[in-house]
């Protein structure tokens, strides 16, 4: 039984720990798609600042966070339904 609990908190910390990290890079590259497309097209400056980095580390994590636990509870509950 505590077995079973460990792996459910290890399922828990995975799923909040990549999907934080992975919602993070894909605001960062998507902001950097965003500069280069408005630099290459309209010939403004390649431009990213550092708390804009940073806005989009903290967003990231916390849709990161809320996407993981979200799913972690779907996951769990429809596990707990059909055991």
């Amino acid at each position: 039984m505590k077995y079973l609990k460990i792996r459910w908190l290890i399922l828990l910390i995975y799923l909040i720990l990549f999907l934080s990290l992975g919602m993070s890079l894909c605001f960062i590259l998507f902001s950097m798609f965003i500069e280069f497309f408005f630099s290459v097209f309209y010939g403004l400056n390649f431009n990213i600042s550092n708390i804009d980095v940073l806005k989009y580390i903290k967003i990231g994590f916390m849709g990161g966070g809320l996407g993981g636990v979200g799913g972690w509870y779907i996951y769990y509950r429809n596990y707990k339904k059909y055991k």
